[in-house]
């Protein structure tokens, strides 16, 4: 009997575990700097951690790289600046 206890509070925890997961996300912003022109972005994109931003940044840059590339305008260069809701935490240039 303490062991059917035991394993539903280890599930409970568990899934507690799962749901402040959900609200441990943060909203993270993804600004693009072309010169002296920056386009906000007012939307932004919840992320679990500061990983998953680098590697939403990553895709986002190697995607406005193929546009280009695409349009004939390669070799414009850009940074995407990372932000999150309180701090610019990264740029990464492409």
């Amino acid at each position: 009997m303490l062991d059917y206890y035991l394993m539903k509070l280890f599930r409970a925890t568990r899934n507690e575990r799962k749901i402040s997961s959900f609200a441990d996300m943060r909203r993270f912003y993804f600004h693009v700097r072309r010169g002296q022109v920056t386009t906000m972005d007012n939307v932004g994109v919840e992320l679990a951690d500061y990983a998953e931003a680098v590697r939403e940044a990553k895709k986002r840059a190697r995607n406005l790289a193929a546009k280009e590339v695409a349009s004939g305008r390669a070799g414009a260069q850009g940074t995407i600046i990372i932000d999150d809701q309180f701090q610019r935490c990264l740029e990464i240039p492409f």
